[in-house]
């Protein structure tokens, strides 16, 4: 089955536009930070390079509030992936952190909008592999070296 033309274009262009935004949230978490934590301790930020995901099982593990967080840190980047827990186990007090950064985010959203633009492409010059190259007239059934029926030019 294939695609519709213009759900592949919806994905391209979407994708385009997410990866340009997470380029910009990435750059500007090294200056500025956004978190959220619930009332049962979890807990979601974006800050410092990296989305942090978590739960603080009442230990003050995370070091901040319930509520919601906006402000400005020191600059900084986490660049590599973090698994960071008390050692209890789940249900028990126990508090877990896992650590993405956000140039993973970004590189997975780019590879995905890369690969839509590369299929729309192919799907364009399939269906524009035996026009006419100055008129766009469907030459399917023409002769190889024939002239085009609507403007004339003969294929090269």
């Amino acid at each position: 089955m294939k695609p519709h033309p213009k759900l592949r274009k919806t994905i391209k262009w979407t994708g385009a536009a997410a990866t340009v935004l997470m380029v910009v949230a990435w750059i500007g978490s090294g200056w500025w930070g956004a978190g959220w934590m619930g009332q049962r301790g979890d807990a979601l930020q974006v800050a410092g390079g990296r989305v942090l995901w978590g739960h603080d099982g009442g230990m003050n593990f995370l070091e901040f509030n319930p509520g919601v967080h906006f402000g400005a840190s020191n600059f900084k980047f986490a660049w590599w992936f973090q698994w960071l827990d008390n050692g209890r186990p789940i249900g028990h007090g126990s508090a877990w952190v896992v650590v993405v950064p956000l140039w993973a985010l970004v590189l997975m959203m780019a590879f995905v909008t890369a690969v839509a633009w590369h299929l729309d492409t192919l799907a364009h010059r399939r269906a524009h592999a035996h026009h006419c190259t100055k008129c766009n007239y469907d030459r399917a059934g023409l002769v190889a070296g024939a002239a085009c029926p609507e403007c004339g030019s003969v294929p090269k």
